[in-house]
């Protein structure tokens, strides 16, 4: 049993891009971001029929039933084709699968609809029969800002009005989102219609290195998602390395430090994230046994009611890390990955950042497997919890960090979202 069996599965894959895309077609511009093909690694091509096959069975293995084609940069001809290509692999694979759209007027909105309905959905179209339909329509996501979705979901145009309009954006949270980015200090909003989860903090789009991958942050957009059990669950976009969106098997030694996925350790890897979908998809995920405390969100809090946090930049990496006023946002959290014998990893839920003792202050970077970004949890008898460096021997205490276990070093630890509610 799966903690979304009652839920419909989806992610995207990118199905518009072409062969100027870094990351996709060319295998001499893959960017350091490569796919495992019959023991050859090169660049993601979804015109290349075994990378197709490969790509939609561990999306479908995974426990994902439905697939949206990321066509937000046209309906050209040739990306059609793919479609159609594709989507008969989706038919024989028994996936579902819609279209989202962008980047157009509203009448060109319409024309797309009417390419959509009469060549894919339509009663008479050839994937009539695997393209998914909500409350008896079919699915259109459209890719657009707040005051375009307002007006095109209430239209009445002919082909428009014969779909389901779900919206997707950029970082503007509302509930009942297909995509694209989520806020980092919002995540993903509760619904019991449809929520989209994803690993993508986007800070600020003009600079790559506030742009990256957080494990942390896919893990408790999931737990958001389990609590409230939405009809519909969006897991980011299967193959969107370039958008921090990605949780394929894929190697990204070679890509730049934002880009790469990375596994709780701070190694980087092939596939944990694919891996840590399937668990939750289709089982439950996994937690190292025997810590003190359930992995997860929590606000770590001074004795006088602040928090571990940072001011001005949220995610600037080698940032001080230091106690400050609670904002109620996800910039007061912090998240915990317990990696055996009560030593954590300690992140800054909202900025992806792990805590670090770089031998003159507590900072936050990008995860590394390094003992100074390692803490030894210990609680004390009235329930307060410290926190020592396993490299410096140091703890985190609300003035700073500090040699002995002091009063100043023991922190009231209060659950936000944590592993623990999830029921066996």
């Amino acid at each position: 049993m799966g903690l979304f069996d009652n839920s419909h599965k989806a992610t995207w894959i990118n199905i518009w891009v072409a062969s100027s895309e870094k990351h996709w077609f060319n295998p001499d511009n893959h960017n350091g971001t490569r796919v495992e093909i019959n023991g050859v690694k090169k660049a993601i091509n979804w015109d290349e029929a075994e990378q197709v096959d490969i790509h939609l069975k561990s999306i479908k293995e995974a426990g994902v039933d439905t697939v949206l084609f990321d066509l937000t940069n046209g309906f050209h001809d040739f990306i059609m084709e793919r479609s159609k290509r594709v989507g008969r692999v989706c038919r024989e694979l028994g996936l579902k699968f819609a279209f989202a759209a962008g980047n157009t007027d509203d009448d060109g909105f319409e024309q797309r609809a009417e390419l959509t309905y009469k060549d894919f959905c339509g009663e008479d179209a050839e994937f009539n029969d695997c393209y998914l339909k909500k409350d008896g329509k079919p699915l259109l996501v459209l890719y657009v800002v707040r005051e375009q979705y307002e007006r095109l979901s209430k239209s009445q145009a002919t082909y428009l009005s014969r779909f389901n309009r779900v919206w997707a954006s950029g970082e503007d949270p509302d509930i009942n989102k297909w995509g694209w980015q989520l806020s980092p200090d919002v995540a993903t909003v509760a619904s019991d219609d449809a929520m989209y989860v994803t690993s993508s903090l986007r800070w600020d789009y003009r600079f790559p290195e506030r742009w990256h991958k957080s494990a942390e942050f896919l893990d408790y957009n999931l737990l958001k998602a389990y609590v409230n059990s939405p009809k519909f669950l969006i897991v980011g976009s299967y193959d969107d390395v370039f958008e921090r969106n990605s949780w394929m098997l894929v190697d990204t030694t070679d890509a730049g430090e934002h880009l790469k996925q990375k596994d709780i350790f701070g190694n980087v890897s092939e596939s944990s994230y694919y891996e840590r979908v399937c668990d939750w998809l289709k089982g439950k995920p996994k937690s190292i046994e025997g810590g003190l405390l359930a992995d997860g969100a929590y606000k770590m809090l001074s004795s006088d009611g602040k928090v571990i946090g940072t001011t001005g930049i949220q995610d600037l990496e080698g940032g001080q890390v230091e106690c400050v006023a609670d904002d109620q946002s996800l910039n007061s959290l912090i998240w915990l990955y317990h990696l055996g014998d009560n030593y954590y990893r300690i992140s800054r839920l909202s900025a992806g950042k792990s805590l670090k003792d770089n031998g003159q202050a507590l900072i936050q970077g990008c995860d590394e497997n390094c003992d100074t970004q390692k803490w030894q949890l210990s609680i004390n008898q009235n329930g307060q919890v410290s926190f020592k460096n396993l490299k410096t021997g140091r703890y985190i205490g609300e003035n700073g960090l500090c040699e002995n276990q002091s009063e100043k070093a023991f922190w009231s630890l209060k659950p936000d979202l944590t592993m623990d509610l999830i029921k066996d």
